[in-house]
């Protein structure tokens, strides 16, 4: 199991391990970790009225790909980071490999493996706003046995054998 640094994909890889009957040995990547947001937020409640204008100027707003509100990790950035971990992911020796990480850096994932390096911001905050799902997604991507490579675009909207499962936030 490969988790995110983060505390709370942390403590989600160890609610999974739970539920398993062989828990899995943990790996923390720092590939996996959440988009570095703008220094101008970090700290900040998210419901400051300057954090709101600042996120949803970010991720609800269409803009160039080479956009930078300020010195956070942009869509150019969270792209290669995606090709890297796919990359790193293609040297594992392991058939299966359960990866626990964050919903921006997910959808990031899922749109490299569809779309490969064509991917833009357009496509890219298409697929966010389509994703009904805000927390705590699984999702299982078998790009073998769907024929995919990873960086090349995918004809289908959806992969074969994907499942999608919604663990709810403890806010809700």
């Amino acid at each position: 199991m490969l988790v995110s640094p983060y505390e709370r994909t942390q403590e989600t890889s160890e609610i999974i391990n739970q539920q398993l009957p062989h828990p899995l040995q943990r790996e923390t990547v720092e590939l996996l970790s959440e988009r570095r947001n703008p220094s101008e937020i970090i700290g900040k409640s998210i419901v400051d009225p300057e954090v709101v204008n600042i996120v949803d100027h970010m991720d609800k707003s269409y803009h160039s790909d080479d956009y930078r509100f300020s010195d956070e990790e942009n869509f150019q950035d969270l792209k290669e980071r995606a090709r890297k971990l796919l990359d790193y992911l293609g040297t594992r020796r392991e058939k299966t490999v359960l990866v626990v990480t964050h919903g921006i850096f997910l959808r990031m994932i899922a749109a490299y493996i569809l779309y490969g390096d064509s991917l833009d911001s357009k496509t890219y905050n298409l697929i966010s706003f389509l994703n009904a799902a805000n927390n705590a997604l699984l999702r299982s991507v078998n790009t073998r046995e769907a024929g995919l490579d990873p960086h090349q675009q995918s004809a289908g909207s959806l992969l074969p054998g994907m499942t999608i499962l919604r663990r709810q936030n403890k806010a809700e």
